[in-house]
């Protein structure tokens, strides 16, 4: 099995998020995305931030509905 380093993408249909946090990172290592899913569904906290590791915006999800405002 292939070792992915932090900054490296890894590409994979949605349908095999089941029950997973996908956390992805700019060429410097930064998290830029922080997206829990359940099957393939946005479900849970979603948070987005900027390139230099700043929280852009978060919100939380239940089955691709938000369920809670913009932070």
């Amino acid at each position: 099995m292939k070792t992915v380093k932090k900054s490296e993408s890894t590409a994979f249909p949605l349908g095999n998020l089941k029950l997973k946090t996908l956390t992805k990172y700019n060429a410097d290592g930064q998290i830029i995305l922080i997206a829990s899913y359940n099957n393939g569904i946005v479900n849970g906290l979603f948070k987005k931030f900027y390139e230099n590791g700043i929280l852009m915006e978060e919100v939380e999800y239940k089955i691709m509905k938000r369920i809670s405002p913009w932070k």
